[in-house]
């Protein structure tokens, strides 16, 4: 069985909608593809989707879902691709993003997404808000939301098939579940 995830990251041929047509995937990137008419810029925000809403994403775990730029995705830097992309304001974006969490069928990886692009929203909120109690607000709810985040995680790590046998050895030594940023708080 192939791993979509690597199939699509590894095709390097020019046609990319042929092949996601091929392999049954192109209905999940339809709404980018009514979009991004330009080959390249298509190709990125696939790899952008992919690199931010996948579990098996190594880039997951390091950046978020924060811009990739051109080095990951091969998308240009510029203003326009980067507020539609990775600010998320276009809704073919967010369609397709949200198609592809339904694809990988994980309720708590989806539920993590969610939570972690609202908490960007919140911190970019809190960043513009003309008053102070709005800012403050903005970070309550930011925090709160890193909460649910790491409830989350914790879903859909110790469900993962391929990290159950780890988890269970880290809970024989140590007694406890998996850590968390709590687990590192100065008390």
């Amino acid at each position: 069985m192939i791993n979509p995830y690597t199939a699509i990251l590894e095709y390097s041929k020019p046609d990319l909608k042929e092949y996601l047509g091929k392999i049954d995937l192109l209905t999940v990137f339809q709404p980018v593809v009514r979009e991004f008419k330009d080959a390249s810029i298509f190709r990125g925000v696939v790899k952008f989707i992919l690199y931010a809403y996948s579990l098996d994403s190594e880039v997951l775990h390091t950046m978020g879902n924060t811009w990739l730029g051109a080095s990951k995705t091969g998308l240009p830097e510029n203003e326009d691709v980067f507020e539609k992309v990775a600010n998320l304001k276009s809704g073919n974006v967010q369609e397709a993003i949200e198609n592809w969490l339904n694809f990988q069928n994980n309720e708590a990886f989806t539920q993590y997404c969610h939570y972690r692009d609202l908490r960007k929203q919140c911190l970019q909120d809190s960043r513009t808000a003309d008053k102070l109690k709005d800012r403050k607000d903005a970070l309550i709810y930011s925090k709160e939301l890193l909460g649910l985040m790491d409830e989350a995680k914790s879903g859909f790590i110790e469900n993962s098939d391929l990290l159950k046998p780890s988890i269970q050895e880290f809970k024989k030594v140590t007694g406890k579940k998996t850590l968390g940023i709590q687990d590192y708080a100065v008390k």
